[in-house]
């Protein structure tokens, strides 16, 4: 006769705040085991972390203060190694957040759905672990995946397979591309946007495949039960892409580093430019170059630095004489990529006597004109509210309302302006709502002889060849982005720009003395990320620090009254309180208390404890991709 046991479970779901719960049970339930629990009346899935027989727990048992429920179904014996349990535990810890809201977050939506069956849950994958290492490469794309290119050959050659993870679904397409030719049998993708049925017969290939394999996957894929995994490769490691923006908002690619010492494989990072803290880790040991980092990115394109044309009578005009004198002297039916930063056709109005910025009455961010000559709107783009052009100054009552900032729409309409007789697309979120659009628009643009692209940063994840043109005509409004990382951002952003152009390569702005055009116009590496660690060190951000921003939103006097209260509980961090940069969004306040804890602290268990003491209301991100 089985006696009863006392189950501890971990639920794999987002919303519960109890990292552990108690049931009971008189089945054989092993550790591990995904187990089915009853939550809220609700049935959710769960993993087994304890089990003691409860005829040793009596007098806990009596003198408990809640009434332990029976346990429901048995979905799986096996299912994920204790390397993967062990890093989950560990990512949570670091992101200040619980086990199941990770491995919720970690594993895949098809294995949840399919426990019982046709993903080898039920085989034990014993992993033999190898010599653990960090390894970093910094330098250009053909580089870089000539580079991958051996090294998959080699681990192929020692009966290892190579998991190869990359941000996006465009990523997968891209590098499928480059690294499967002669291998094309033991290549495989998986990625979050495939239909399940799809996703099952991948997996069960990849798993029925006795030669070693190559698996191109986004992040949620890092777990696949083969044992013969020795590299995990995270190519586009500088791309925000991999910092979920959901709860429990943590990143991917320290979860991958956490995972891989777990499992005893190597972890390769690669990038044109890595990030900041990256670098620093490798100059202090952390990481090990892989190739010699190159601080140098060298274009064969003719680049030139222009400030914006005066206006003249004739009014503005967005489009630099430079680039029309490009594009009129275009014989060769060469093709022009022309980027913005911003939607609409100018990113703000302000008024030219009282200087007062339009603002959305709902949101506390600038109203965007939209639209055509004859028919134009101003829009916000947190909560979509639309209005109709003001004449007059809402705040002083002046008629001399102006548009700044150049936007996509006013560099499309100047463009269709100048030059009828060319075709020109436009790639934003206004025209692409899906990702099938979008690939309509960029095939149309390659197919078409002498056309011409305008595009947000949402064009990059989707051109896939060298491009004879390209210009950046907005992004000095990125510089006003009060964040620690723009810098960053902004040259890795132009970085990509650049690398895409084959004749000529032109940046536009009003600040031409900064320092960040230099680094970019020369791809000189090295006097930047001396730059930004001096700069980050004096500030105390990171790598010297792990961040901690905790967000709190409602109305303004109940939103200032908690974060006072915050600033309390923290004071021994020497919290920061400040409003959102967007201070307001539909309504609703937002306070920021930021916290700064010395890297080699954290996690600080004392401050776990008090973060997980706070209601579910608060929006805690460790590390967070930015601090507004």
């Amino acid at each position: 006769m089985t006696s009863m046991k006392i189950i501890d479970v971990i639920p794999i779901a987002k919303g519960i705040f109890k990292e552990k719960l108690t049931y009971f049970s008189s089945q054989d339930i092993p550790l591990g085991s995904i187990v089915e629990v009853p939550i809220r009346k609700k049935i959710t899935k769960a993993l087994v972390v304890g089990i003691k027989d409860a005829s040793q727990l009596k007098t806990q048992l009596r003198k408990a203060d809640f009434t332990i429920k029976k346990i429901g179904a048995l979905k799986t014996k096996t299912f994920l190694p204790t390397p993967f349990i062990e890093s989950a535990i560990e990512t949570a810890r670091y992101f200040a957040s619980n086990t199941g809201s990770v491995l919720e977050s970690t594993v895949p939506r098809v294995a949840w759905e399919n426990l019982d069956n046709k993903l080898n849950f039920d085989k034990t994958v014993n992993f033999i672990k190898n010599r653990h290492e960090k390894l970093a490469l910094q330098t250009g794309e053909e580089e870089r995946f000539a580079t991958y290119r051996s090294l998959i050959r080699g681990e192929f050659a020692k009966k290892s397979s190579v998991l190869f993870i990359v941000p996006t679904l465009e990523d997968i397409k891209k590098t499928k591309e480059i690294l499967n030719k002669g291998i094309e049998s033991y290549t495989f993708c998986l990625n979050g946007s495939s239909k399940k049925d799809e996703t099952l017969i991948i997996w069960q290939k990849i798993l029925a495949e006795k030669h070693p394999v190559l698996v191109i996957a986004t992040p949620q894929f890092m777990y696949l039960p083969r044992a013969d995994f020795n590299v995990f490769i995270l190519e586009r490691e500088n791309s925000s892409a991999y910092k979920q923006l959901t709860k429990p908002y943590i990143d991917m690619r320290t979860f991958a580093e956490i995972l891989t010492k777990k499992l005893g494989i190597r972890l390769i990072v690669g990038d044109i430019l890595l990030r900041t803290e990256t670098v620093f880790r490798q100059k202090n040991l952390e990481f090990i170059e892989l190739n010699q980092f190159k601080f140098r990115s060298v274009s064969n394109a003719t680049q030139l630095l222009l400030t914006p044309d005066k206006t003249t009578a004739a009014g503005f005009s967005p489009i630099p004489k430079e680039l029309a004198r490009i594009l009129e002297e275009n014989i060769n039916d060469e093709k022009t990529f022309v980027f913005g930063s911003r939607k609409g056709l100018h990113s703000l109005l302000s008024c030219n006597d009282c200087g007062h910025t339009i603002m959305c009455p709902n949101c506390n961010a600038p109203l965007v004109l939209h639209g055509t000559k004859f028919d134009r709107s101003l829009i916000c783009n947190k909560c979509g509210k639309e209005e109709k052009v003001k004449d007059k100054c809402p705040n002083c009552g002046g008629w001399r309302i102006q548009g700044l900032g150049i936007g996509l729409e006013l560099i499309e309409e100047s463009l269709k302006e100048k030059f009828p007789d060319i075709k020109i697309f436009r790639l934003d979120k206004e025209k692409a709502k899906s990702a099938k659009e979008a690939l309509a628009i960029i095939s149309k643009f390659y197919e078409t002889p002498k056309s011409i692209l305008v595009g947000s940063e949402l064009a990059l994840h989707y051109l896939n060849k060298k491009i004879d043109n390209v210009a950046i005509l907005s992004i000095d409004s990125l510089l006003s982005i009060p964040d620690f990382r723009i810098n960053e951002k902004i040259l890795s952003l132009i970085l990509k720009l650049r690398t895409l152009s084959q004749k000529n390569f032109l940046i536009q702005t009003r600040h031409p003395d900064l320092n960040i055009w230099r680094y970019a116009i020369e791809g000189s590496f090295v006097e930047f990320f001396r730059e930004e660690i001096e700069g980050r060190q004096m500030l105390g951000y990171p790598p010297f620090s792990v961040l901690i921003k905790i967000t709190i939103q409602g109305q303004k006097k109940p939103v200032e009254k908690e974060a006072t209260k915050l600033e309390e509980t923290f004071k021994e961090y020497k919290p920061k309180v400040y409003p959102s940069f967007i201070s307001k969004i539909k309504g609703k306040y937002l306070f920021n208390v930021l916290l700064r804890v010395p890297r080699l602290s954290w996690p600080d268990e004392v401050l776990l404890e008090k973060l997980a003491s706070l209601s579910p209301k608060f929006m805690i991100k460790v590390d967070p991709e930015n601090i507004l």
